[in-house]
């Protein structure tokens, strides 16, 4: 049993990773797939290609597919997966991941505070502090009151 558990606790220890392939999502994006291409020297080409439409992946980041105009693709909503190199938040949100992290930013509100106090307040030792000292000077203050009404001192 202390092995499972063992077992268990690394496996939990280290977060997974796994990214995304920003080339994919455009294409999918537009109701394209994304197709390869490798040269006789060995070199690597993306497409987008819609039926006998095929675009260069560079042209379809500029919104152009074969010269012409791409539609423009809409907002990502709050909570969403965003990618910054072709996408944008919905307005009051932000592209948001914390800080350390690996991966996929997602859209999020953030207040005033958070963009003043970044990603400390999700660290769980600062914000064990902070508690701390909250409930410190509320507790020497409500003592301080209550030796003044009672005129000790």
């Amino acid at each position: 049993m202390k092995y499972v558990l063992f077992i268990v606790a690394v496996f939990f220890a280290f977060p997974a990773q796994a990214a995304i392939n920003p080339d994919l999502v455009i294409c999918e994006k537009y109701g394209m797939e994304m197709i390869e291409k490798i040269s006789d020297g060995g070199d690597e080409y993306l497409f987008c290609r819609d039926g006998d439409v095929v675009c260069e992946i560079e042209d379809v980041y500029s919104g152009f597919c074969n010269g012409e105009a791409l539609p423009f693709l809409s907002c990502v909503e709050e909570g969403n997966h965003v990618f910054e190199e072709f996408e944008e938040c919905c307005a009051g949100s932000v592209p948001y991941m914390k800080e350390g992290y690996v991966g996929q930013p997602s859209c999020k509100k953030i207040n005033k505070v958070q963009e003043f106090v970044g990603d400390a307040i999700d660290n769980p030792a600062i914000s064990t502090v902070l508690i701390v000292l909250g409930v410190g000077l509320i507790t020497g203050f409500l003592v301080n009151r209550k030796k003044r009404k009672l005129n000790i001192e």
